[in-house]
């Protein structure tokens, strides 16, 4: 809360935000970038893991459910959300499983894809040159097979990457 005050342009994680963070949100126009996927992979990860004592596990048990439940108050109060996955605590290439994870927490699929493109756009100010297919911006884009606002987990196999209007991956 003391960032929200002193006017940070976003918070990362917001694990602990609670009503008084929600407020400070939205009076200051902060973005939250909630990175749910550490307190999914963290917890889905510790099995038998003996580096994971009790403790450890209890703190990211309420940790990873204190993330979603904060999440979700935030979604429902219309503090701006920005996609982003803390990669790097999770494996590389598995970025679009926190779609899964922002949708199976409430928000909507189109709000969900608006984070990721047009929202963070807009974070970085960059909304100009990227975050929507419009003449004259880069034409970033991905194909998958399948309808995202019906399954949004089709994000997870990308079968064509465009970057500036090239094609720099495509899968058969």
């Amino acid at each position: 809360n003391a960032a929200l005050k002193a006017g940070v342009d976003s918070i990362e994680h917001g694990t602990f935000l609670d009503s008084s963070s929600i407020a400070l949100f939205k009076n200051h126009n902060t973005s939250l970038i909630p990175t749910l996927m550490p307190g999914a992979y963290v917890v889905a990860s510790m099995g038998n893991n003996p580096f994971f004592t009790d403790a450890i596990k209890q703190k990211a048990y309420k940790a990873s459910a204190q993330s979603k439940a904060g999440f979700k108050i935030a979604n429902e109060a219309g503090v701006r959300i920005v996609f982003g996955t803390d990669t790097g605590v999770t494996p590389h290439g598995q970025n679009a499983k926190e779609f899964a994870l922002m949708v199976d927490a409430g928000m909507s699929p189109a709000r969900a894809i608006r984070a990721a493109t047009l929202g963070a756009a807009e974070m970085l100010g960059m909304q100009d040159e990227l975050g929507t297919l419009e003449v004259g911006k880069l034409a970033d884009m991905i194909s998958v097979r399948g309808d995202p606002l019906a399954d949004i987990s089709v994000l997870e196999s990308v079968l064509t990457v465009i970057k500036d209007g090239k094609i720099e991956k495509a899968t058969r």
